[in-house]
């Protein structure tokens, strides 16, 4: 190709403007039918390496109009020797001159090129066919191929350098001008966060606990298909490779492969299904202590999770809160409970009361039979009677009280949760489960979410127990994520979530919530102050209008913004989703590998066919068997004892999927 010259091992084109085309607008919808600059076909869009320059040229107006008026008359007085360009151009500098002196614009000289450049001249010959087409989109404009200029306009296409642009200036106003000019730019890499594209395919890192930010909790909102476990479940991939400390509180094992993928052996240790037969055993009641048999350490911020615990207990059926005076009533009764344990002569020994729920709940019911026995004559002498008086006021006054709770209530459904009842083993345990040396931790309440008395419960218990974990790491960057957990969202738990949204950064913490629509957050009185405190919003793909409308209002989106919803895309190969962090709005794609995305599919045929090759690979392995304190087990004769484990290796299954996959172009064997 003519006019093309070398630099080192590349050959350099460069494509000018050299007429404008019909039209000039400030911005134009491109072909995602998102609002863009009218340049836009030359600029990412434009999908070959190339650096677009546009210059401007301040002229002075009066000398410019003069000049054009001049080859106006040129132009008019070639009588029969005129041409119909002769005429076409006369017709055009006169319109320009009277829309120039009307509006009082300013005359400029516009300049516009591409510089093209590669190794291979048929590669380089088809990037500028590309470019010509791309200078055609914007409204017919004309762009010419250079030759003798190439090498000029190379130097002068230089930044600060385009008063040595030669012979390459269109006259125009400058608010025609001004609509030539690009006001958008690619994407910018964050040093820290995760591994996405941007919608042409470029990798960038976008940092999704943006500290600049006033929080840095995240809405994820996908209806039914769109991919929310596939995102979600990548970011936990890249999160855990990083080294992030995770709890993901889910329904439905949604993230089974996941973990198994990443914590391999130590699955069975990571993930738990909760099991009403066999649950894991809490203890809410256990607090930290001043050393190792000093008191205990009762916070205001314990105290709040107790209230809300409680009222989860007592009233979580009803729906509803704990009165004024309920909070109070049972905010005395908790301080008085733990000032009780510290002043206990057996404080710090190995026969001590330790804290719980029976222990609370025996606590309480010592107290309230006491505060109702009638006060017996203590015997003679000033104090003695002034001591009986005292505790006179205070049983009457203790009686007056209880008029405003239901004592009897109290007891009877909290008995449950004591010995005898049903949930007896739940929030009695000795100890906490030991779960700080994982980094990636899952609880799956499927089993239990039927039960409307436990699972808010449990799922408010794992809560708490995941920031108590977060406090135990402050430097760590923490995640909590919880998938479809909408019961925590209701009734007595408002205030409690509400106060975790709110102070969880506090602990260089974060909390997702993922769900299918909007409509499930706006319906909970706490709803707004979730969406409140949520700096990231991530919407994945809406293919219903209805449901997408629904979210422009309580999200705050502008119009622009729904524009770029509107034009998510998925395909089988990446899918597209909407990330808005505090005014910022963009569009990103996540493309997996082939064996990561046999991991997080979802699809019922991929997800049963891979777990039906989990089960053909794995094999049974003997283990030795060890004590409490790590000894080895021994028989009668000295010998170590083993028992035997199933061992899962998924990424046999994983290779053997991808392959299947490949050979059958996206079919899975039936």
């Amino acid at each position: 190709m003519p006019g093309a010259f070398t630099v080192g091992e590349n050959r350099v084109s460069i494509v000018s403007l050299v007429g404008q085309g019909s039209e000039a607008h400030p911005a134009v919808r491109n072909g995602y039918g998102v609002t863009s600059p009218m340049l836009y076909p030359l600029t990412a869009f434009l999908s070959c390496p190339h650096v677009l320059t546009q210059a401007m040229l301040i002229q002075d107006s009066r000398s410019e109009l003069k000049s054009l008026d001049n080859d106006k008359k040129i132009n008019n007085s070639l009588s029969f020797l005129a041409t119909q360009d002769n005429h076409l151009r006369a017709a055009e500098i006169d319109e320009f001159t009277a829309e120039v002196r009307s509006g009082s614009k300013q005359v400029v000289g516009l300049h516009l090129s591409v510089l093209l450049w590669d190794v291979d001249d048929q590669t380089r010959r088809e990037h500028v066919e590309k470019t010509t087409a791309a200078f055609r989109a914007i409204f017919g404009a004309e762009a010419v191929v250079e030759s003798y200029l190439t090498l000029p306009l190379f130097f002068g296409l230089a930044p600060g350098n385009a008063y040595q642009v030669p012979d390459r200036w269109l006259t125009t106003s400058a608010d025609r001008a001004a609509c030539y000019f690009h006001w958008t730019t690619t994407y910018r890499p964050e040093p820290t966060g995760e591994y996405l594209c941007d919608r042409f395919r470029n990798l960038v890192k976008v940092n999704l606990f943006n500290t600049d930010l006033d929080n840095q909790n995240a809405l994820v909102i996908g209806p039914s298909g769109s991919g929310k476990s596939y995102t979600f479940g990548n970011f936990i991939v890249q999160r855990y490779e990083r080294g992030a400390r995770q709890i993901i509180i889910d329904i439905g094992g949604t993230y089974r492969n996941v973990f198994q993928g990443l914590m391999g052996p130590e699955f069975e240790n990571t993930y738990f299904e909760y099991d009403p037969q066999n649950p894991i055993e809490f203890n809410p009641f256990l607090l930290p202590r001043e050393g190792e048999s000093g008191p205990w350490h009762y916070s205001d911020e314990k105290l709040n999770f107790h209230l809300a615990l409680l009222a989860a207990l007592w009233k979580g059926g009803k729906d509803r809160a704990l009165s004024k005076s309920e909070r109070t009533i049972l905010s005395r009764f908790l301080t008085g409970y733990y000032h009780d344990l510290n002043q206990h002569e057996r404080l710090g020994q190995s026969d001590e009361e330790f804290p719980g729920m029976e222990s609370f709940y025996k606590y309480v019911q010592r107290f309230d039979q006491w505060m109702r026995a009638e006060t017996p004559v203590v015997g003679e002498g000033e104090s003695s009677d002034e001591s009986a008086a005292v505790l006179a006021l205070q049983r009457a006054q203790y009686q007056t009280d209880m008029k405003y709770i239901d004592m009897h209530e109290f007891f009877l459904v909290l008995g449950e949760f004591v010995t005898g009842g049903r949930y007896a083993k739940v929030l009695n345990s000795n100890r906490e489960a030991q779960l700080s040396q994982y980094p990636l931790i899952c609880f799956d309440l499927a089993r239990v979410k039927t039960d409307p008395t436990l699972y808010p419960v449990v799922a408010m218990l794992i809560t708490e127990l995941s920031l108590d974990l977060f406090r135990q790491f402050p430097d760590a960057v923490k995640y909590i994520a919880l998938d479809e957990a909408w019961a925590l969202l209701s009734g007595v738990l408002e205030e409690f979530i509400v106060s975790m949204y709110r102070t969880i950064r506090k602990t260089n913490g974060s909390i997702t919530i993922i769900t299918q629509g909007i409509q499930e957050i706006i319906d909970s009185p706490i709803g707004y102050t979730l969406i409140d405190n949520s700096s990231t919003k991530i919407i994945l793909r809406h293919t219903n209008e209805a449901s997408l409308v629904r979210l422009q209002a309580p999200l705050g989106l502008t119009g622009h913004e729904m524009d770029l919803i509107r034009s998510v895309r998925s395909t089988d190969s990446f899918r597209e989703f909407f990330i808005k962090q505090g005014s910022q709005a963009k569009v990103y794609a996540l493309e997996a590998s082939p064996q990561l995305d046999a991991v997080l599919t979802s699809w019922p045929a991929e997800r049963n066919y891979l777990n039906q090759l989990v089960r053909h690979y794995q094999r049974q392995r003997p283990v030795e068997v060890r004590d409490a304190l790590g000894n080895l087990v021994r028989d009668a004769d000295g010998r170590p004892t083993y028992t035997t484990v199933t061992e899962q290796r998924l990424d046999f299954a994983v290779d053997q999927f991808v392959e299947e996959k490949q050979k059958r172009k996206g079919a899975l064997p039936a």
